[in-house]
């Protein structure tokens, strides 16, 4: 019964939710690689007891690698941009 509630609710439960927020805001919070370490760790900790999750996981990182990515590009845009003249 318990290995058919695991496999049912895999990645569908309130703390993969939770899980996914986390590692999406997690670089926007933190430095870029202090929010890809979050990244790791919360998966690692959200996946250890559960046997034979094999998606989860990987869409965690897939999250936490584009939205350090797109933090990324952002800050470069927001450095690359013109500074407005003062006005008189």
């Amino acid at each position: 019964m318990a290995d058919q509630v695991l496999t049912a609710g895999a990645g569908a439960g309130w703390t993969d939710l939770l899980a996914g927020v986390a590692v999406l805001n997690a670089p926007f919070c933190l430095r870029t690689f202090h929010g890809l370490l979050a990244t790791v760790v919360i998966t690692v900790s959200c996946t250890a007891g559960v046997p034979d999750l094999r998606e989860a996981p990987v869409v965690l990182v897939l999250q936490g690698i584009l939205s350090a990515g797109m933090f990324i590009l952002m800050r470069r845009a927001a450095d690359s941009a013109p500074t407005p003249s003062p006005r008189p």
